[in-house]
């Protein structure tokens, strides 16, 4: 997937391929896969109500360790990480 954060995604695999590799590009050597699959849109950020996107559980597959909630804006193509709490963090 050639989306670099600056475009927009119609379709979850589209969103799912995109973080997938944008986690294993940033972490050399570690796998990585998606568990809990829910491929409607969602809104994640309580602080925008207009904010939709994939919501995605990942796991370390080597250690099966869940490393957490992933979000992939559906407009910006933002990655965003659940920080617990109603909070996120940008990727």
């Amino acid at each position: 997937v050639d989306n670099l954060g600056g475009g927009s995604f119609d379709k979850y695999e589209d969103a799912r391929e995109y973080l997938l590799g944008k986690l294993q590009q940033d972490n050399a050597g570690a796998k990585y896969e998606v568990r809990e699959e829910n491929k409607d849109l969602t809104a994640y950020n309580h602080n925008d109500s207009g904010a939709e996107g994939y919501q995605f559980s990942v796991y370390e597959t080597d250690r099966n360790e869940k490393i957490g909630i992933y979000y992939v804006d559906k407009d910006t193509g933002k990655i965003y990480r659940y920080m617990g709490k109603n909070s996120i963090e940008a990727y």
